[in-house]
Protein backbone atom coordinates (compact mmCIF):
# COMPACT_ATOMS: atom_id res chain seq x y z
CA UNK A 1 0.00 0.00 0.00
CA UNK A 2 1.65 3.58 -0.92
CA UNK A 3 0.90 6.25 1.69
CA UNK A 4 1.79 9.65 0.12
CA UNK A 5 2.23 11.40 3.41
CA UNK A 6 4.93 8.67 4.52
CA UNK A 7 6.75 8.88 0.81
CA UNK A 8 10.13 10.24 1.21
CA UNK A 9 11.66 11.32 -1.50
CA UNK A 10 14.07 9.56 -3.38
CA UNK A 11 16.99 11.73 -3.11
CA UNK A 12 16.72 11.20 0.90
CA UNK A 13 16.65 7.32 0.64
CA UNK A 14 19.74 5.68 0.44
CA UNK A 15 20.36 2.02 -1.00
CA UNK A 16 22.11 -0.24 0.79
CA UNK A 17 25.56 0.02 -1.85
CA UNK A 18 25.35 4.13 -1.24
CA UNK A 19 24.81 3.95 2.62
CA UNK A 20 28.28 1.36 2.31
CA UNK A 21 29.98 3.79 -0.06
CA UNK A 22 29.43 6.76 2.19
CA UNK A 23 29.95 4.90 5.11
CA UNK A 24 33.43 4.23 3.42
CA UNK A 25 33.87 7.63 2.76
CA UNK A 26 33.92 8.96 6.26
CA UNK A 27 35.93 5.70 7.13
CA UNK A 28 39.07 6.91 4.86
CA UNK A 29 38.51 10.73 5.79
CA UNK A 30 38.96 9.99 9.85
CA UNK A 31 41.88 7.63 9.06
CA UNK A 32 43.37 10.44 6.78
CA UNK A 33 42.70 12.73 9.09
CA UNK A 34 44.02 10.63 12.12
CA UNK A 35 46.90 9.86 10.55
CA UNK A 36 47.85 14.05 9.87
CA UNK A 37 47.55 14.08 13.32
CA UNK A 38 49.23 11.15 14.52
CA UNK A 39 51.90 12.21 12.23
CA UNK A 40 52.31 15.38 13.47
CA UNK A 41 50.51 16.19 16.06
CA UNK A 42 47.74 19.19 16.57
CA UNK A 43 48.55 21.82 13.46
CA UNK A 44 50.10 19.64 11.37
CA UNK A 45 50.21 20.98 7.94
CA UNK A 46 49.21 19.61 4.30
CA UNK A 47 52.22 17.96 2.36
CA UNK A 48 53.92 19.69 -0.06
CA UNK A 49 52.62 23.02 1.50
CA UNK A 50 56.78 24.19 2.18
CA UNK A 51 59.51 24.84 -0.03
CA UNK A 52 60.41 22.22 -2.41
CA UNK A 53 63.64 23.12 -1.97
CA UNK A 54 66.10 20.01 -0.97
CA UNK A 55 69.42 18.51 -1.75
CA UNK A 56 69.55 15.82 -4.32
CA UNK A 57 72.83 14.68 -2.89
CA UNK A 58 75.15 14.96 -0.41
CA UNK A 59 76.11 18.87 -0.53
CA UNK A 60 79.67 19.83 -0.50
CA UNK A 61 80.76 21.05 2.11
CA UNK A 62 78.54 18.42 4.04
CA UNK A 63 76.75 20.62 6.79
CA UNK A 64 77.81 20.60 10.27
CA UNK A 65 75.69 19.40 12.89
CA UNK A 66 77.21 21.72 15.99
CA UNK A 67 77.59 25.18 13.32
CA UNK A 68 74.59 24.47 11.03
CA UNK A 69 72.17 21.70 12.24
CA UNK A 70 72.03 22.09 16.39
CA UNK A 71 71.06 25.73 15.71
CA UNK A 72 67.99 24.68 13.63
CA UNK A 73 66.77 21.78 15.84
CA UNK A 74 66.98 24.55 19.26
CA UNK A 75 65.35 27.44 17.03
CA UNK A 76 62.59 25.14 15.17
CA UNK A 77 62.22 21.37 17.03
CA UNK A 78 63.14 21.65 20.34
CA UNK A 79 59.86 24.51 21.41
CA UNK A 80 57.81 20.74 21.31
CA UNK A 81 60.93 18.34 21.17
CA UNK A 82 61.73 18.08 24.44
CA UNK A 83 61.32 17.26 28.15
CA UNK A 84 57.95 18.62 29.11
CA UNK A 85 56.94 19.65 25.02
CA UNK A 86 54.34 18.22 23.30
CA UNK A 87 56.52 15.92 22.17
CA UNK A 88 58.84 15.03 24.75
CA UNK A 89 58.88 11.30 23.44
CA UNK A 90 60.56 12.35 20.63
CA UNK A 91 63.02 14.65 22.00
CA UNK A 92 65.91 15.95 20.42
CA UNK A 93 67.87 17.75 22.73
CA UNK A 94 71.31 15.99 21.95
CA UNK A 95 73.16 14.76 18.83
CA UNK A 96 72.48 11.56 19.58
CA UNK A 97 68.78 11.65 19.84
CA UNK A 98 68.56 13.64 16.30
CA UNK A 99 70.70 10.45 15.07
CA UNK A 100 68.91 7.95 16.56
CA UNK A 101 65.40 9.45 14.69
CA UNK A 102 67.38 10.70 11.28
CA UNK A 103 65.06 8.76 9.29
CA UNK A 104 61.86 10.18 10.36
CA UNK A 105 62.91 13.50 10.70
CA UNK A 106 64.10 13.18 6.81
CA UNK A 107 60.56 11.60 5.88
CA UNK A 108 58.67 14.26 7.61
CA UNK A 109 60.27 17.38 6.78
CA UNK A 110 60.96 15.82 3.18
CA UNK A 111 57.03 15.53 2.92
CA UNK A 112 56.22 19.03 5.35
CA UNK A 113 54.88 17.51 7.91
CA UNK A 114 57.29 19.05 10.49
CA UNK A 115 57.14 21.49 11.76
CA UNK A 116 53.68 22.02 12.04
CA UNK A 117 52.04 24.38 10.32
CA UNK A 118 50.72 26.64 13.28
CA UNK A 119 54.92 26.53 14.18
CA UNK A 120 57.07 28.91 12.01
CA UNK A 121 58.39 27.17 8.98
CA UNK A 122 61.94 26.14 8.03
CA UNK A 123 63.90 28.79 5.56
CA UNK A 124 65.20 27.43 2.85
CA UNK A 125 68.54 27.42 3.59
CA UNK A 126 67.43 25.85 7.26
CA UNK A 127 65.72 23.03 5.26
CA UNK A 128 68.52 22.72 2.68
CA UNK A 129 71.06 22.49 5.82
CA UNK A 130 69.25 20.07 7.73
CA UNK A 131 68.16 17.82 4.64
CA UNK A 132 72.22 18.34 3.29
CA UNK A 133 73.12 16.65 7.18
CA UNK A 134 70.90 14.28 6.81
CA UNK A 135 71.73 12.91 3.32
CA UNK A 136 75.30 13.13 4.00
CA UNK A 137 75.33 10.91 7.00
CA UNK A 138 73.95 12.53 10.35
CA UNK A 139 77.86 13.12 11.40
CA UNK A 140 78.71 14.88 14.77
CA UNK A 141 81.54 17.38 13.83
Amino acid sequence: MNHPERAVPESVCMTESNHRGKRRARAVVFVAALAGVAACGPGGTVPGACSANEPTSCPSPAPSYTADVAPIVTRRCRPCHTAGGSEETAALDTYEQARARREEIMVRVKSCLMPPADQPQLTDAERTALLGWLDCGAAND
